[in-house]
């Protein structure tokens, strides 16, 4: 995964250039517009969470060194999680489901929700073992930027059901903080 990135920036670049090509010299009306917006919006999304993967691959490298760790259930979870949410995200935008995208964005609650049981699940290892402070915070990146690659594979989703129905998801998105408090959250 470390080395894709860079291949990820450069299809980011590729498609942003063949859809501003479409959009000049086709002039797409309606659907394929929409489709159009959504894509150009995805790829960035992609491209990020391919960014946050990235960094989840060297600190698994890291972590996979490390004395044995006894908490990854939770990171585990999250990642097997966020991984289906995206494949589901970008199969609502491939087949123009709204129905499944609007699932895919209600999808992200669990990740949330997966993002405090590991910070949680971390922190009170933390407070048993002093002994690894560094594998510790590498823990809590990786949480981190699951949660941030569930968020993307939610904007996607949002995408996929703007590109299917030619309107915003009509509720805002919910959010749950480390308290596991949910709330409402409009941004991804």
């Amino acid at each position: 995964m470390v080395q894709r990135d860079a291949s990820l920036d450069r299809l980011e670049h590729d498609i942003d250039i063949f859809c501003l090509r479409l959009l000049a010299l086709r002039q797409p009306l309606a659907a394929d517009l929409r489709l159009i917006v959504a894509i150009l919006k995805v790829s960035h999304d992609l491209e990020r969470a391919g960014d946050y993967a990235a960094d989840v691959a060297k600190r698994s490298i890291i972590l996979s060194a490390a004395p044995q760790v006894d908490s990854l259930d939770a990171l585990r979870d999250m990642a097997d999680l966020v991984r289906r949410n995206l494949v589901h995200a970008v199969n609502a935008l491939l087949m123009a489901d709204a129905t499944s995208a609007w699932e895919g964005c209600q999808a992200d609650v669990a990740v949330d929700r997966l993002y405090s049981r590991a910070f949680h699940e971390t922190l009170a290892r933390m407070g048993k073992d002093r002994s690894s402070p560094v594998t510790t915070a590498h823990m809590l990146f990786v949480a981190r930027n699951l949660e941030r690659i569930g968020d993307h594979a939610a904007n996607v989703a949002e995408m996929a059901y703007y590109a299917a129905r030619g309107e915003n998801i009509p509720t805002l998105r919910p959010e749950v903080d480390d308290a596991t408090e949910a709330h409402d959250n409009s941004s991804g």
